[in-house]
């Protein structure tokens, strides 16, 4: 699988021919903090991963997708107590040195102790893919054999001025929701806010109009959003739209595409396994291409749908990134749900609400969260057809349920 692009490939050319290389032109050096971050870790720039050859590392598990700008859990449990973990990209220099304490690490009824870590993926990663290795030591002092991830794959999405994104490591429907000062939420439902001069349902009526031409046989480019007929005939059009079953990600990509002009705020570029339809990505991302309107913004995360009963509750975390920074909003960023949660189908009252953030002249910073901010929120309702809601599309994959 490529890596994703949501930006034009620009195509650099030589000005001179077959130039020999500079001996002053090195290449940047490239290393694991390159690829990611963990919080309150110690970074070393040389030497090799401390390994062993006891075998303490079982279960080794992280989502096979990460997002620039994003996060991923890696997962992990041990015989043994672990005093520290080493974690670098396989053959790339530098590793991380985590140290556990006692709050971070849970011991099950079988004598077996679990362990999680976030990585904060960089939002300037530029590689199609990776492999993670890991290492560890135990609190008797042995050294593991060190063990590898499968290989991960980079999708690159929107990261702009503010990012917000959502990672878990199940193939669960969950959601991301972003409330915004204006009281607008930014969601799978209505996934940006566009120009207020733009007429939204007609920019809408349009967007289907081209995937109708595109991808059906077909010709839906003369059907106008002002004839009431003409919305009745594309209505007609769309039930073969979704019954090729089209791929989400072409969908995005052209979403992205189609509505880039007039988009103004919040833009939710990725969502994923929606009702179920999995797509293995596991993760969401709302990103602001340009300066996000001053006041509160408040986070919160949904299990639409739990998809396989048989597997545990999804871990997720949260990661807000402002003007290339990583902000903490709270200490719910990282949670789980529970393993018999089969999901809220979009009940407020079930969202678990991650934190608040403020942005005003002086930046941002963490904001206190009362109540559910979510509870009486409904969406605004909408005069035309279905036919022209991004939720058809989502809904398509649900109403199986």
């Amino acid at each position: 699988m490529k890596k994703l692009f949501y930006l034009p490939i620009i195509i650099g050319l030589m000005a001179t021919g077959f130039a020999g290389c500079n001996k002053n032109d090195n290449p940047p050096t490239i290393s694991t903090e390159s690829f990611f971050t963990i919080e309150d870790a110690i970074f070393h720039k040389t030497g090799n991963l401390p390994s062993g050859s006891t075998p303490l590392i079982n279960g080794l598990t992280i989502n096979g997708t990460v997002i620039t700008g994003g996060s991923t859990i890696i997962s992990f449990s041990s015989p043994e107590k672990i005093k520290t973990a080493y974690i670098s990209v396989k053959g790339i220099s530098g590793y991380f040195q985590y140290d556990f304490y006692d709050a971070l690490s849970s011991k099950s009824a079988k004598s077996i102790y679990d362990y999680d870590l976030v990585l904060l993926i960089s939002q300037n990663l530029d590689e199609q893919d990776f492999v993670i290795e890991i290492s560890c030591l135990s609190e008797s002092g042995e050294y593991s054999i060190p063990v590898s991830t499968g290989n991960i794959t980079v999708v690159e999405v929107g990261t702009g001025i503010l990012q917000v994104s959502l990672a878990w490591d199940q193939f669960d429907d969950l959601d991301l929701h972003l409330l915004e000062p204006n009281g607008n939420k930014i969601y799978y439902g209505d996934p940006f806010a566009l120009d207020p001069l733009v007429d939204e349902d007609e920019l809408w009526f349009l967007f289907y109009c081209h995937l109708v031409t595109t991808y059906t046989s077909h010709d839906a480019s003369s059907l106008k959003y002002t004839n009431e007929d003409d919305r009745d005939i594309l209505d007609d059009y769309l039930d073969d739209l979704w019954n090729m079953d089209m791929d989400e990600s072409i969908f995005y990509w052209e979403l992205n595409n189609f509505f880039a002009e007039w988009i103004v705020g919040g833009w939710l570029d990725m969502d994923s396994n929606p009702g179920c339809w999995i797509d293995s990505v596991n993760n969401e991302n709302i990103t602001y291409k340009n300066e996000p309107k001053a006041g509160v913004y408040y986070v919160a995360v949904d299990l639409y749908s739990k998809c396989d009963n048989s597997k545990p509750g999804a871990k997720y975390s949260v990661t807000v990134n402002y003007k290339g920074q990583t902000v903490t909003i709270s200490d719910k960023q990282v949670g789980q749900f529970t393993a018999n949660d089969e999901g809220s189908y979009d009940s407020p009252g079930e969202y678990h609400i991650i934190g608040a953030f403020t942005i005003d002249a002086s930046g941002i910073k963490p904001a206190q969260v009362t109540g559910n901010p979510f509870a009486n929120y409904y969406p605004a309702s909408r005069n035309a057809p279905s036919s022209v809601r991004l939720d058809k599309f989502k809904n398509s994959r649900k109403k199986s349920k």
